[in-house]
Order: structure tokens, then sequence, then C-alpha cells
């Protein structure tokens, strides 16, 4: 097989197929390869530099590893308990006997990997970096293995994210798989990973690349919430490609008020299916209730007489289900549509409590503040000032010495912040509160990012003088 094509095959099934840390069993491979570092011996990392052609570099060589079933063992010992691995290689662990029996208990979220028992060995093979912690049981008692993985070659979370935005902003689709099939091996849990797949997403619609589409959307519909430019994202790669024959559901199918060209395209995707879940039906409703279609009404009205309504199936079939069209056409005596003055209302209200916080946060409240802004987001989190509330979020919890939280914070103001000098104010927080968490190396990173992406900006002049003080 041409290695390219290998490359691209192992990646979309390990990455996109991920089991979610599930032990799975298999075909005894063919060891071949075998090393024996010292027992717990780190394994050497290779400093690089990473241009835009680096990850299709180390994924062909990942794959090749793969191909050739390479393998690393340990000395044998019985008492190990904790070892090293790179990452795509099988790794051999002794066993003290054959009845020993053994239970993943961690992994990085977001990997998959394999674990087996053959005769009195443990085998570990996966391509995320991370530590997986495995619990052997043997007549002795349990032992508690963690396995370091990890690959041969040293680079930052924010280099690697710099690839990706590069490939991203140039249209450089083959660069942009890469460099995001990587940023998912070495940082399954990284702050850009729903982030990186959004984009190729995106850039896979553009391609009519149906396989990647499909795949990248199974991997990023785990998340929790989509913002609306997300949500039309995903709405448009699907249509666009024809992907279909999938679940459609979490905040694809949260009807939007303001984006009636999004919600049309879900309730194509959904009327090309064979067949939908109630859900799926309901959404369907929902757009009728706002553009009456004879297409939904027929897709729905057979639905409901297939699931037990024939009332309701005969009324969408007949023309005579009563359709919020006239509803919302009604004006109020306030001059208004009834969902209109919904939206309005909701949003009078995710405003005041925004201002309520931010008075609380100017006169130094921050628990009132926070109470205030989680109030906002849970009214609704897709208004523009949603990234501002995370952003005052993160002030707050820093301020009160809660920095990973702060840092969290922070990472989510990104993901809807548009302008680029409050982008760059992030980055900057992100490295003030790396520093604060101890971790230099990442705020080395995000400084040199911010003069990187920010030269001119007054957060790139601020970076040097933080970073005189980090050497």
């Amino acid at each position: 097989m041409n290695l390219k094509v290998f490359s691209a095959t192992l990646i979309s099934l390990l990455i996109i197929g991920c089991t979610g840390g599930k032990t799975r069993t298999g075909s005894v491979p063919v060891y071949t390869g075998i090393s024996r570092p010292v027992a717990g011996e780190k394994l050497p990392k290779e400093r690089i530099t990473l241009t835009e052609t680096t990850p299709t570099r180390i994924l062909d060589e990942l794959s090749n590893d793969m191909k050739s079933n390479k393998s690393r063992t340990n000395l044998k010992s019985t008492e190990l308990v904790s070892v090293s691995s790179y990452i795509g290689e099988y790794l051999y662990i002794p066993l003290a006997s054959e009845e020993s029996a053994f239970k993943m208990l961690s992994s990085p979220p977001n990997s998959s990997y394999d674990l087996k028992k053959i005769k009195t060995n443990l085998i570990f093979r996966s391509i995320y970096e991370g530590d997986f912690v495995v619990n052997v049981t043997e007549t002795r008692g349990d032992r508690r293995i963690t396995i370091t993985n990890t690959s041969k070659y040293e680079f930052s979370e924010g280099e690697l994210y710099e690839i990706v935005r590069l490939s991203y902003e140039n249209r450089n689709y083959v660069n942009l798989k890469d460099s995001v099939a990587l940023y998912k091996i070495v940082f399954p849990n990284g702050p850009h990973t729903k982030e990186n797949s959004l984009k190729l997403l995106e850039a896979a619609g553009e391609t009519k690349d149906a396989r990647t589409v499909r795949s990248e959307y199974n991997f990023i519909k785990k998340y929790a919430s989509f913002y609306a430019s997300e949500r039309k994202t995903v709405a448009d790669a699907l249509y666009g490609t024809g992907v279909f024959d999938i679940a459609v559901d979490g905040s694809l199918l949260e009807y939007s008020l303001s984006d009636k060209a999004t919600n049309e395209k879900v309730a194509n995707i959904l009327l090309a299916k064979d067949t939908v879940t109630r859900r799926e039906a309901e959404y369907l409703e929902q757009v009728y209730k706002d553009t009456p279609d004879e297409r939904i009404a027929t897709y729905v009205g057979n639905w409901y007489l297939k699931n037990g309504d024939a009332a309701k199936g005969q009324n969408y079939l007949s023309g005579n289900m009563e359709t919020p069209a006239a509803a919302t056409s009604t004006l109020t005596p306030g001059g208004a549509a009834p969902l209109q003055q919904l939206a309005a209302k909701n949003y009078e209200t995710f405003k005041e409590y925004y201002a309520a916080g931010e008075q609380s946060f100017r006169s130094g409240n921050y628990a009132q503040a926070l109470d205030s802004f989680q109030k906002a987001l849970s009214v609704n989190k897709n208004y523009t000032e949603t990234a501002r509330i995370y952003f005052y979020m993160g002030q707050c919890n820093y301020n009160t010495g809660k920095y990973q939280v702060a840092l969290n914070n922070y990472r989510s103001a990104l993901l809807s912040e548009k302008t680029a000098d409050r982008q760059a104010e992030l980055y900057y927080n992100l490295g003030l509160t790396s520093q604060k968490l101890g971790n230099l190396s990442e705020c080395r990173n995000y400084l040199t990012y911010i003069r990187q992406r920010f030269p001119a900006s007054s957060w790139s002049q601020k970076s040097t003088a933080l970073l005189a003080t980090l050497d």
C-alpha cells in the first residue's frame, strides 16, 4: 500500500474512530524491532522546529512504524510500576503469570488505545500522547502501572496550533488535515481541539471531502454546545457535501431565531434521511412552524403515522395542521410577534445580568460578578457579549487565585472572540496564568505566539518584557 494512502487510512481509523479509551482486542501481531530500555527510564525526545510540512513527515514516520509493528519491551521485571513508550509502538509489560488480570483505570481525554494480554505479557499501543494508568491484579496483590506514551519529537502546543492556523488561512488542505491530526495525537485535550476540528470541517466542506466532513462531525458533536457561527459551519459542510447519513443531535438541533438559512439546511439534511428520531422530527416541526413547507408536512405526517399518532399525521398530510406562521405574523399590541417578543425579552434579561456582573467586577465583588455572569450564560451562550463574559470570569478567578479555572475561562473566551487586540490580551492572560501555575514552558509559548501573531500590539511589547524576566 502506498505510504500516503496508508497514513490517511491509519489516522482516519485511529483518530476519528476514537473508542474513548475502551479496551479492545484483536489478532496477535507480529512484533519486530524490539528495544530494551531500563525500567522506568524516560524516553528521549528530539526538539524540532515545525514548518507547515513537518506534520506530514511525522505522520508518515508514525504510519511506517505502525505498519512494521515496531515494538518495545522492558527488562523482564514483574515489579514495574512506571514504563515509557513512543506513540504507535507496541509495548511489552511482563506479568507474574498467565492468570494475571488487568484493567485500564485512566487515559487522556479524546484518546483510544489497544490493550491485551498474551500469555505472560501485557501489550499496549496508542497513538495518543499522555499517561495511561493500568491496574494489574496478580496473586501477590494489585500493581498500578503508569504508561507514559510520548512522541519522539518535542514542540509546543502553540507552535503546532500556529501551523494549523497558517494552513487554514493559506487554504493548504493537505497540510491542514495533517496538522490537525497531529494536534489530536500529541495534544488530545488541547485548548484548540474543537477549533481545529471546525477549521478542518469547513475546509473539507469547501473541497467536497465528504469522508472528512463525516468523520470530523462525529468527532466534534460530543461537545456540549456550538456557537451560532460554529453551528452554521457544521450545517454548511454537511449540507454542501451531501453527508446526510449521520445522527443529527446536540447543538445542531438547537433552533435559531436569527439564522433561518441554517435552520433550513439542517432541515434538508433530516429530510434526506430514511427515518428520523423523535427529537429530529420535533426540530422539523419547529422549522415548519416558521416556514411552512409541503415537503416537511409530508415527511413529518408520515413519521407520525408510523409512530402511533395517526391523527397528527393526517393533519400534516391533509394540510390542516395549524402552523405558527399565522401566530408569528399576528402582531400583539406591542407590535412584535410572540417569538420575537420572547427573543427580545431573553436578550434583555441577558444584558441585565451582564451589566450587573460588570458593575460587581469593577467594584471588586468577584463572587457576585461570577454569579451574575453565570446567570447570563444560563440565558444564552450565543450572544456577541459571551466572549467578554468569559474574559471577566477569567479575571475574577485569576484575582482570587483560582488559576486553573481562570485558564479555562480565557480559553473559552478565545473560542468566540473576533477582535485581534482582545485575542492578544487573552493570550497574554493565558501566559500570566500559566506562569502562576508554574508552567513556564507554556507561558513562554503563549508570549512568543503573541509576538509572532500580533507584532504591532501593545500586548506584544508586554510579552517581550515578561519574557525577559523568565530567562
